[in-house]
């Protein structure tokens, strides 16, 4: 909205792409309502074509708000299922910003302190959602994950969850949720960002971490990540009802293959190690259907 007004008379879809925003936005504060995103200190849009079924994306450093106000009241009210989910998509930000191919020492400080935060506050903000302390804990996190990912972007689970929220209409944070796991385990079966999510499972899974020692290889360590990943999702599924198949949303199957496509000429895509085919993206999708 504030780029529109800033860019009075150009059509906003132009816009799209990477630094093309040339005018200065109005006085523009960020009060977010859900502990996910992080917009409220990114320098990314995401704009739905409900006729074009895709979503837009916009970056630009002029996009960042010039203030945010994190208030955990605000959050109070988040049902558990979308607590949960939006959530899940913080930690993803963070961890795709650990494994970005433009990772950096910024964005690596922001990630693992939003890891920490996150994985530590959600179950409690999920089970108590009047807890205050929690849900602060949780817009840190958000936040410190939106940092990390403007410093060095997202990937692969982006990449995939952007074409399921333009072509099925499937909501952000449950396409992160969902495919988080599957990612990581695509990642580490074609050998990249190996050891990296392992150097997270303690931030992750502190007692997990403790209970393998500091002797497990990293490749041991890797797998547990991962596996605590789809526990994770487990829990969230048995508790709150979260689905974990693009089934249960209404996904028909044959629609597979036009989110895979769109999905391998996503932004995100680029700056994950692996390069990812169409038979790549299908065999995830696959995996979560």
């Amino acid at each position: 909205a504030a780029a529109s007004l800033a860019c009075e008379g150009v059509d906003f879809a132009t816009l799209q792409g990477s630094e093309i925003l040339h005018a200065d936005l109005p006085p523009f504060i960020a009060v977010p309502t859900t502990a996910g995103t992080g917009s409220e200190v990114t320098l990314v849009a995401v704009v739905a074509d409900t006729k074009k079924h895709a979503k837009l994306s916009f970056t630009s450093y002029k996009l960042v708000p010039h203030a945010a106000i994190l208030d955990p009241a605000l959050t109070a009210s988040l049902p558990p299922k979308l607590t949960a989910t939006t959530g899940m998509d913080a930690l993803t930000h963070a961890i795709e910003a650990y494994t970005s191919i433009q990772k950096n020492p910024v964005s690596d400080a922001f990630a693992v302190k939003a890891i920490e935060l996150i994985a530590a506050n959600l179950p409690v903000a999920c089970r108590d959602g009047a807890n205050v302390d929690a849900r602060t804990s949780l817009a840190l996190g958000s936040l410190m994950a939106g940092a990390a990912f403007s410093n060095a972007m997202v990937g692969i689970v982006h990449a995939l969850g952007h074409s399921l929220g333009g072509l099925c209409h499937i909501p952000h944070g449950q396409a992160m949720m969902m495919l988080l796991p599957h990612c990581v385990r695509f990642n580490l079966y074609h050998g990249v960002h190996a050891g990296l999510y392992g150097e997270l499972l303690p931030h992750l899974a502190p007692a997990r971490a403790a209970e393998l020692g500091p002797g497990a290889m990293p490749a041991e360590r890797d797998l547990a990540f991962c596996d605590e990943l789809f526990a994770m999702n487990e829990h969230c599924h048995e508790q709150y009802g979260v689905p974990l198949k693009l089934s249960e949303l209404g996904v028909a199957h044959d629609q597979l293959p036009a989110v895979a496509k769109q999905a391998r000429y996503d932004g995100a895509a680029l700056y994950n190690e692996a390069e990812i085919t169409l038979d790549d993206a299908l065999e995830i999708l696959e995996a979560t259907y």
